[in-house]
């Protein structure tokens, strides 16, 4: 697809929308085989990631590409509110267990506090959430947690491969939200811009 083959350095994945599907339905591309027929029937649309999917994200990670992962227990409208309930979050495991990432279970909390160091998270103590949003993470043997919210893991970090690759997992998609007064949040956006265009 067109994500592995224009070796796009930064993707972010949010539970149940396939960034290159909706490349797709925009674009009008038409797609391989029979699926073309149904791109554009969102009743036949498929919440979950197919392994040929899954395999483009991990080979672009084992390439050396950083990879954003984010999961809500909702879906989130403007200024961050939640709409209605997510109820495909779990679809993002086993995009997550290929690196050893669990998507565990709605955690409360609106607060993120900033465990260890990372360039991700310099210069922040706390990240806002929305509550009643939050699912907790297990980062696995691998991963670095960043950030917790009532002692359970909400943002972490995993090295993959031997070319520098990395994922980063968001147990709420509203810490991506920058609302006022949120500055930690701010800050972690500029931290990603810089993280990623230092790669």
């Amino acid at each position: 697809r067109a994500v592995a083959q224009g070796r796009v350095r930064q993707l972010c994945v949010q539970s149940g929308r396939r960034f290159w599907g909706l490349l797709d339905r925009v674009s009008g591309d038409i797609l391989p085989g029979e699926a073309h027929k149904n791109a554009y029937d969102v009743d036949l649309y498929d919440e979950a990631w197919s392994a040929p999917e899954i395999s483009v994200l991990t080979d672009y990670v084992d390439d050396g590409g950083l990879l954003v992962l984010t999961n809500s227990a909702g879906r989130l409208g403007p200024f961050g509110r939640q709409r209605e309930w997510n109820e495909d979050w779990e679809d993002l495991d086993p995009i997550a267990h290929e690196f050893g990432i669990d998507f565990l279970w709605l955690i409360s909390g609106s607060e993120a506090v900033i465990e260890g160091a990372h360039e991700l998270t310099a210069g922040i103590d706390v990240l806002a959430m929305v509550s009643g949003n939050v699912i907790g993470l297990a980062p696995g043997e691998d991963g670095q947690t960043l950030a917790t919210a009532n002692g359970t893991p909400v943002v972490v970090s995993v090295e993959s491969g031997a070319n520098g690759g990395e994922v980063v997992a968001l147990g709420d998609v509203g810490i991506l939200v920058s609302r006022a007064g949120d500055s930690g949040n701010f800050r972690f956006w500029q931290n990603l811009a810089r993280y990623a265009a230092s790669r």
